[in-house]
């Protein structure tokens, strides 16, 4: 996953292109989505330590709601400005 994810960062879009299809242009990376995999944000890494000992059995120390990587069929839109 991690070497399809630099595919995708490295990608180059030729010509003026308002979206893309994830299916037809990143195939492999569509068949391993969805995967449990953490996306490593910020909050995502950043633990959370209990006020006192009487919450520890029931303290959560990472969010709830982590975000995975999904994969959806809407196109990708693709931002002009952004491009090099």
């Amino acid at each position: 996953m991690v070497q399809e994810l630099i595919l995708l960062c490295d990608f180059h879009i030729s010509g003026k292109v308002d979206t893309m299809s994830f299916q037809k242009s990143f195939p492999v990376l569509y068949k391993l989505a969805p995967a449990k995999t953490i996306v490593p944000l910020q909050n995502s890494l950043t633990v959370s330590l209990p006020f006192d000992a009487s919450q520890a059995a029931s303290h959560k120390p990472f969010p709830d709601n982590l975000p995975t990587f999904h994969c959806e069929l809407y196109p990708l839109e693709v931002v002009q400005s952004c491009l090099c």
